[in-house]
């Protein structure tokens, strides 16, 4: 049975705000290791207020550049508002698109 780890956003990368670069890189270093044991991921973006799409891109959409896109597809968002999930959904537009011209 896969271990199912439970990832709060706010928690790794110690703020309400997702807007930068450095703290990206400190949620996609996370989830990159997580995934790299093979563990199932459910991110939370339960007390995030902001979210920034240079922020998911960096995070998420960056992780469709070393795994396999039905890998991280199997990444169960929570606590994720319209707003979020559109931009998620955009980011993973793009990403997908980036790596198929590779």
């Amino acid at each position: 049975m896969e271990k199912t780890q439970k990832i709060l956003v706010k928690e790794i990368i110690d703020s309400e705000f997702a807007v930068s670069l450095d703290r990206a890189d400190l949620l996609f270093n996370f989830l990159k290791g997580v995934l790299e044991r093979g563990e199932k991921i459910e991110l939370s973006f339960d007390g995030i207020d902001v979210l920034l799409t240079v922020f998911a891109n960096e995070s998420i959409g960056k992780l469709y550049e070393y795994f396999n896109p039905e890998l991280i597809d199997g990444i169960s968002l929570v606590d994720v508002d319209e707003n979020t999930r559109d931009t998620l959904s955009r980011v993973k537009k793009k990403a997908l698109e980036s790596v198929s011209k590779k």
